[in-house]
């Protein structure tokens, strides 16, 4: 409600307003005009996410005039207004008419007399501002009839993904991925969600990028319990054949990146076991992205660019391989609207990569650093020395280079240099505060791989101690902070399999149950599994070093604690292990189950049948021999001959049990 000066400046003005339409009592006492100002939109987050620009309501004029005559103005089209909206005008037209929506008019079939009575009637009647009236709804409804057009115009708006599918279970996927999973996996959405924003509107009805999102959608409540007919893998073929057609048909390459980096992100947050196909997924990314140029490259697409970027790091990083990519530009881009780092260093952060923005460069090289140094240890053990010394030459000075700039490295902005610049926005000072956290967890979780399976320097080395423990403490310190904790599984992973006291491996576990709670990813659990068990095998590993059992897969298992290997068998795997163990130092030769699939099917073995069938075993064996004479008898002959050197009466030693080779016992063990 607008009062004139006069009324403003007056101490009544401070009193509340009855809004009493079409004229308020103090407006009334006075015999002053009453104006009702348009109510104000409210901004909302999907205002800029929709493919199409939104349709501007049609705003209703309701003109009270002073005199004993009243007229319907015409219904016109203005910007920002989206509700009902008194104006004073002076014309006298007894007709409503559309606007220019195409060549159709709706009239209003009502005496001048029936609007005046009506319309005064209802509106004096109402005891709360947007209470809805029979004529009113008798007006809706008889405009809506001439004009089908309208009739969406009045209603509530639809969310921006409604047009995408006509299936109900689809469309529940994507409001899913929209209220839900867009939000899990970025940094900030300052303006707008970024996945909203861009890549939303590249779907359509059976289009690969929508299918690549209800995957991912699905997935994600598969995980968390949700089940129906449709599995998550459907909608994974249905974006798979999609992105082939439009390959076949060389179209619409800005649909596919975006449906095969949602693939990516489906499957390596909502499924197990599935690398190879990441870095599949990836590599057909590469091709896209290698053969747009770059003027061609939308925001869309650099957006996508980004994602793949950073999966291709991670993927190469976790998995012991060369990235997918070639050498990333010099100028790593920021999204639009940003400037390089090489120019200014933001503090406003990325989306998807914080404010690691020009740390990822430092991360991709030592992602690399891995494959050089396989070629240089292949190179010394063809024994070809020339190439040796180019290999050896550029191994090392590219990990001092790694090891120098991660050392240097140190974001746009300091914890402690954090202070209260947003105060009114107390989300954006969490964003802040977990982006500058996280970039701190890369940086030291990247120093502990570059000196532990780099440098190979032993798990108590202090330049992998300290650096495990400070990595734990971002990680920490990022969920304390109340923002973000999207991309922080490889840092946390990497320092967890380092911690050795009690006190990291703490961090870590709160860390870990933190991330799984507010995320709900299966990629977070199969991490912390693998972390467990490396935990609980410690000391077994310890035990087949210092027999020089060759290394193996799993360098990560093996710490400097070193304890009695007789004590205390706390995992059914150290007893896999030690089978193992002990077959090597008699044999000489790695056992068939020290891969891992054999290992994992002997422990799922040995968990299901439990210890007890060992004491079966036994027992059943100890009772078949007191029946058998000639064989206890030739079992006795050959225990004697093989631990002749043993005192009568005394038991072999541990020492002798394993330099011994005698066929009954070591088909026993086996």
């Amino acid at each position: 409600m607008e009062l004139p000066a006069d009324i403003v400046s007056s101490k009544d003005a401070r009193k509340k307003c009855c809004e009493r339409r079409p004229q308020c009592t103090r407006c009334e006492e006075r015999g002053l005009d009453c104006v009702y100002l348009p109510v104000k939109r409210r901004r909302s987050r999907a205002d800029g996410i929709t493919s199409q620009p939104r349709q501007k309501a049609p705003v209703l004029r309701c003109e009270p005039k002073t005199g004993a005559e009243y007229s319907w103005g015409q219904l016109s089209e203005e910007p920002c207004v989206e509700s009902s909206e008194v104006a004073l005008s002076t014309s006298s037209v007894s007709s409503c008419d559309t606007p220019d929506w195409g060549s159709s008019s709706c009239q209003f079939d009502l005496s001048e007399e029936q609007m005046d009575s009506r319309l005064f009637e209802q509106f004096g009647s109402m005891d709360e501002p947007g209470s809805c009236s029979d004529f009113t709804q008798e007006l809706i409804t008889t405009s809506t009839t001439s004009q089908p057009g309208l009739s969406s115009m009045l209603e509530l708006p639809y969310p921006s993904f409604f047009n995408l599918t006509d299936d109900t279970q689809d469309r529940k996927l994507i409001h899913h991925f929209c209220t839900v999973l867009s939000h899990l996996i970025v940094f900030t959405e300052e303006p707008d969600n970024s996945f909203q924003e861009l890549i939303l509107p590249l779907a359509s009805e059976n289009s690969p990028v929508l299918h690549a999102m209800c995957a991912f959608a699905k997935g994600h409540l598969e995980y968390m319990g949700v089940q129906d007919s449709k599995h998550s893998s459907n909608f994974r073929v249905l974006a798979a054949e999609g992105v082939f057609s439009l390959v076949q048909q060389n179209c619409r390459y800005e649909e596919v990146l975006a449906a095969t980096m949602l693939l990516v992100y489906y499957e390596s947050l909502t499924l197990t076991g599935s690398s190879n196909m990441v870095l599949e997924h990836l590599r057909s990314a590469f091709v896209v992205l290698s053969s747009m140029p770059k003027s061609a490259k939308t925001q869309s697409v650099r957006f996508l660019e980004k994602a793949f970027q950073f999966y291709d790091v991670i993927a190469a990083l976790s998995l012991a391989a060369s990235p997918v990519s070639a050498t990333p530009d010099s100028d790593h881009e920021y999204p639009l609207g940003l400037p390089s780092p090489k120019l200014t260093r933001t503090t406003f952060g990325d989306p998807l990569l914080g404010m690691t923005g020009d740390l990822w460069p430092i991360l991709y090289r030592l992602s690399s650093l891995k494959a050089l140094k396989g070629d240089l240890e292949s190179a010394v053990a063809a024994d070809q020395q020339s190439k040796v010394s180019v290999l050896r030459t550029e191994y090392e000075a590219t990990s001092r280079a790694i090891e120098n700039a991660l050392q240097e490295w140190v974001p746009p902005i300091l914890p402690k240099n954090i202070t209260t610049p947003f105060e009114a926005q107390a989300g954006a000072q969490n964003s802040l505060q977990a982006m500058v956290h996280n970039s701190l967890a890369y940086r030291h979780s990247a120093l502990v791989y570059l000196n532990r399976s780099i440098y190979g320097y032993p798990v108590n080395h202090p330049a992998v101690q300290t650096n495990c423990y400070l990595a734990l403490k971002s990680c920490v310190a990022v969920i304390s902070s109340g923002g973000p904790v999207n991309a922080l599984l490889w840092p946390l992973f990497v320092a967890a399999c380092e911690a050795v006291t009690d006190h990291d491996r703490g961090l870590a576990r709160y860390a870990f149950m933190e991330i799984e709670r507010r995320q709900g990813m299966i990629n977070i659990e199969r991490a912390r599994a693998i972390v467990l068990h490396q935990w609980a095998s410690v000391r077994v590993w310890d035990t087949v070093g210092s027999l020089g059992w060759p290394k193996m897969p799993w360098e990560k298992i093996r710490t400097d604690r070193s304890a009695d290997e007789d004590e205390g068998d706390t995992c059914a795997m150290d007893l896999v292990l030690r089978r193992d163990a002990m077959t090597f130092t008699k044999t000489g030769q790695r056992s068939p189950t020290s891969c891992d699939t054999a290992m994992r099917d002997e422990l799922a073995m040995l968990l299901v049948a439990g210890h007890e069938t060992t004491a079966i075993t036994l027992g059943w064996g100890l009772k078949t021999l007191a029946h058998n004479q000639v064989e206890q008898s030739k079992l006795r002959r050959n225990l004697e001959d093989a631990f002749s050197s043993v005192p009568p009466g005394s038991a072999p030693l541990a020492s002798d049990i394993l330099s011994t080779s005698i066929p009954y016992l070591d088909g026993a063990l086996e």
